[in-house]
């Protein structure tokens, strides 16, 4: 496992010794557990990120609402997802607390959501969702979050496919080629 990934994940190993070594002890500090692989990729990914660079990211989510605990227990769930630059954060944070009104817990619980595409995934997904919903397909209980995390495939299959017989709509919705505009009501979120 470790060498399939250093393998792949070559350039933390490039790092200066004296910076490998500081990385290695600061993820050891945060409480990884070393025989598993988010430890050799919180090493990765916090020795791509310097530590200016991660206190300006961490300033962008806590611009945000998100806690430094929050912050801290996404990094131990996804650890790439700091890997994301401060544009990307501060556009993808911003569409999620602003437009969608999810709680930066919620998004701290799910850092994976950080790293989607705003362009590609999130907006034309939530276009669907949105197009289904004003057609009365899906209700109040759905939940935002796993259709979001689902892999394309996945989306495709469960929003796009099953009903664009019913509804054609859901095809260039999920081209984006349906503006978002909200949902109608509030979606459950955790």
């Amino acid at each position: 496992m470790v060498m399939k990934f250093f393998m792949s994940q070559s350039r933390s190993l490039l790092l200066p010794t004296h910076r490998f070594t500081e990385v290695v002890e600061e993820v050891e500090k945060l409480g990884f557990d070393p025989t598993t692989m988010n430890y050799l990729l919180a090493v990765n990914s916090l020795g791509m990120t310097s530590k200016s660079l991660w206190e300006r990211k961490s300033g962008v989510f806590r611009s945000f609402g998100m806690s430094e605990d929050q912050i801290l227990s996404a990094l131990k769930t996804k650890p790439s997802y700091i890997l994301s630059s401060e544009n990307k954060i501060r556009k993808v944070m911003g569409f999620f607390v602003n437009e969608l009104k999810i709680s930066p817990l919620v998004i701290s619980k799910a850092p994976g959501l950080i790293l989607l595409s705003l362009e590609k995934t999130i907006v034309p997904r939530c276009s669907v969702l949105q197009l289904l919903m004003s057609k009365g397909v899906l209700d109040g209980d759905f939940n935002l979050v796993p259709a979001l995390r689902i892999t394309h495939k996945k989306f495709e299959e469960k929003y796009v496919s099953k009903y664009q017989n019913v509804i054609p709509e859901v095809v260039e919705a999920h081209r984006g080629k349906i503006q978002f505009r909200g949902f109608p009501f509030e979606l459950k979120l955790d």
